[in-house]
């Protein structure tokens, strides 16, 4: 009995010991095509032309660690997680370099420079450039001028300007991944993007409710600021509205999604909360849908709860601004 279980304890250590050196066999072939794809790009001589400042730099790698998340789930391991490190902060650099030529614009000037350009001419130089890169591009675009737009009228925005702000906020990371699964030569998993995106909108109200202060001493644009300007004292639950319906979107996005996709989006989940994985993805691509929305439920309560607990600006800021 004893040999019998060492035998199977043996034979499942093998095996786990065979997927690892494959996975790591499949890690370096991977790194080692994203490095010729830099090196190309290097010979373009597009890549010396794009300069970033330190700023948005910096900004670019504190974005890029947080969505690291979704990049092992997308099947990148160290060594390719390394090699495309560089890719991506040109990438979210140059989306920094955007967001300041529209903070200029705002503050009166009267273009909002090239950095899209710059984008779609490197994307295109490394051989990132499909019809979903190019979306998400487009996407950003109309996002900070959606964003632009609110911050120099007069005019408080509406609802449905904010519902769309929240979902094109996060079109950076969903580029990055974008890209992440073109260097994989994998068709992109659409239901996975579809189910965490609202999440990921929901992290930037999050900080933007910890960030009010500074954004509203600096005139930035900040969620919570532009829904007490539309609203008042009650803008702070209007806000918990607009997270509950993003969650939600989420949450029926279940009922249609693979279980492949339902497995990377709870990988993706635990990685980015920092927390242990609430269902380890090869449990959960056995649950039924209904245990995922159940799951789900659970913790948009949670998050509900924590969203409350700090939307809740001063009496003499809840006023509407004029």
């Amino acid at each position: 009995m004893l040999i019998t279980l060492m035998t199977l304890l043996g034979a499942a250590l093998a095996g786990l010991i065979l997927v690892w050196l494959l996975a790591e066999r499949a890690d370096r072939r991977l790194a080692r095509r994203i490095h010729g794809q830099v090196l190309t790009a290097g010979r373009s001589g597009i890549g010396a032309r794009t300069v970033l400042s330190g700023r948005d730099m910096l900004k670019a790698a504190k974005v890029i660690e947080k969505s690291l998340p979704l990049l092992r789930v997308a099947g990148y391991g160290r060594r390719s997680i390394r090699a495309i490190y560089p890719i991506l902060l040109i990438v979210e650099g140059l989306v920094y370099r955007g967001d300041h030529d529209y903070e200029d614009w705002q503050r009166g000037g009267t273009a909002e420079g090239g950095w899209h350009r710059d984008l779609a001419d490197y994307l295109s130089s490394i051989g990132a450039d499909d019809a979903g890169i190019r979306s998400a591009i487009d996407d950003l675009r109309r996002y900070f001028k959606l964003e632009s737009a609110m911050v120099t009228s007069p005019t408080p925005p509406t609802e449905r300007m904010m519902t769309e702000l929240a979902r094109l906020r996060s079109s950076d990371v969903v580029l990055m991944v974008r890209i992440a699964f073109l260097f994989r030569a994998t068709r992109v998993d659409e239901g996975f993007l579809r189910l965490v995106r609202p999440w990921l909108a929901i992290e930037e109200i999050r900080e933007d409710l910890t960030s009010y202060d500074d954004d509203v001493a600096a005139g930035a644009f900040n969620t919570l600021d532009m829904y007490i300007r539309m609203y008042g004292d009650p803008g702070a639950k209007r806000l918990q509205a607009l997270c509950a319906r993003l969650l939600r979107t989420s949450i029926s996005e279940m009922g249609r999604a693979s279980s492949r996709s339902l497995a990377r989006f709870w990988d993706a989940f635990a990685g980015r909360t920092g927390g242990v994985p609430v269902v380890a993805p090869t449990l959960s691509l056995l649950l039924p849908r209904a245990g995922h929305r159940l799951i789900a439920v659970a913790i948009t309560r949670i998050v509900g709860g924590a969203l409350g607990s700090v939307a809740r600006p001063p009496a003499e800021r809840a006023v509407v601004q004029d």
